[in-house]
């Protein structure tokens, strides 16, 4: 009978024990480049799921699709940079705030142009086409690039084109003869191309700020998930700013990038998890008040983006 009763009771204490082990399950919507090297890190480092969280890698092609991914619950967390929040702010669509920061970067988005198409200066752009992909970190770079330089935008033609084919389109014969865009892309140009590609920089116009974007009523309902994942992102926060070297493997294997590429460009990006709603606000509203000047959102008010915007669960972090 004493057998019997030990047997009954560690059976018992097995299947508690496997219930407390039991991993929440969530999706993380994101994209295979440096501005995601947090989350990359967490990732496969096992952060995650040591704080009891069973994570799936949903990649995306860009930040606006990430937000998408969110909004139609496809994902949970998803990782989208500045702009898009500025466009989402003129939808109807206000069921979305920003977890943290997660990455900071001034320099990463380029415009690249064709020495073979008479393209040598910021100047030569004029009368040309230049190509980016549309309510991305490419689109406010390209239109403050032009305005940096004092070119008239009614002498350019920009051009929308999906991130997957953009470089496809500037690698034709009849193709827009420069594009703005960000890493994988500017090294794909680049192997591509080579010697005919001439690249301007201007990292002081535009720091561009990656978050994690979560739905408001999901986090409500959700608490524990949101206080696990924010502690899983500052273990990662911490080995990446002291484990450079391996970090940089890291993202090279999850990113599919190439190793020297991720070095080449990793001072243009700082892993962080941070928080600081009145600069993020000023600076989504100036990006906003730029997006009301395009021919679709003329007329339009800009914004309150503050509802974008709660700290209360990173505050809360422990």
């Amino acid at each position: 009978m004493k057998k019997t009763i030990s047997i009954c009771l560690l059976a018992i204490t097995l299947i508690l024990s496997g219930c407390n082990n039991e991993k929440t399950k969530v999706t993380l919507a994101l994209s295979k480049n440096p501005w995601n090297t947090i989350a990359l890190v967490a990732a496969d480092k096992g952060y995650f799921a040591e704080e009891g969280l069973d994570v799936t890698l949903n990649y995306q092609d860009a930040g606006r699709y990430c937000y998408d991914a969110v909004i139609s619950q496809s994902a949970d967390f998803g990782n989208i940079v500045d702009v898009n929040i500025s466009y989402i702010g003129y939808s109807p669509n206000k069921n979305t705030f920003m977890l943290a920061e997660i990455n900071r970067s001034p320099g990463s988005v380029v415009i690249l142009g064709k020495k073979s198409r008479g393209i040598n200066s910021p100047s030569d752009l004029k009368g040309k086409t230049i190509a980016f992909s549309a309510g991305t970190v490419s689109d406010v770079f390209a239109r403050r690039f032009v305005q940096k330089y004092k070119i008239a935008d009614d002498s350019i033609t920009f051009q929308k084109i999906q991130p997957k084919g953009i470089i496809p389109a500037f690698a034709a014969n009849d193709g827009p003869p420069a594009v703005a865009v960000w890493e994988p892309f500017i090294s794909a140009a680049h192997k591509g191309l080579g010697d005919d590609i001439v690249t301007f920089e201007s990292p002081e116009i535009y720091t561009i700020r990656e978050f994690v974007a979560v739905r408001t009523d999901w986090a409500k309902e959700h608490k524990d998930a949101i206080q696990k994942y924010l502690r899983a992102m500052k273990k990662a926060e911490t080995f990446v700013n002291s484990n450079e070297v391996e970090a940089q493997k890291i993202v090279a294997r999850m990113a599919a990038m190439d190793l020297e590429i991720v070095k080449s460009s990793w001072p243009k990006y700082k892993a962080v998890v941070a928080y600081d709603k009145a600069t993020y606000l000023k600076e989504i509203m100036d990006i906003g008040k730029e997006v009301s000047t395009l021919d679709d959102y003329k007329g339009k008010q800009v914004p309150d983006y503050s509802s974008f915007f709660d700290d209360s669960y990173f505050n809360d972090a422990k």
